[in-house]
């Protein structure tokens, strides 16, 4: 005779918490992979409104503060005669050397 293998409760068990982690293996694949795609091809976020934004305020609303003037946005200015002159004078001043 052929022993009969018996299917227990415990092995019952096993195989469904077996097939339950699998299912939840594949899901969190699912979660953490799905959106890396649409998440790339947003444009990134103004670094300002995403302070506001973590800090829970709306980043719509107007803070109060002075907004920054980069190099690039900094109106250019030339140096006058004047200013230059004056730099000339202190050039062409004698250095005292004897000093202890």
């Amino acid at each position: 005779m052929v022993p009969v293998h018996e299917v227990t409760a415990a092995d019952a068990t096993l195989v469904a918490l077996l097939v339950a982690a699998a299912v939840c293996l594949v899901l969190l694949g699912a979660i953490l992979v799905g959106p890396f795609r649409s998440v790339r091809d947003e444009p990134p976020i103004d670094p300002a409104a995403e302070n506001r934004l973590l800090l829970g305020t709306d980043p719509e609303q107007p803070t109060g503060e002075m907004p920054r003037i980069s190099l690039a946005e900094a109106p250019e200015s030339t140096p006058d005669d004047a200013s230059l002159s004056e730099l000339r004078e202190l050039d062409d001043e004698p250095h005292d050397d004897t000093s202890v």
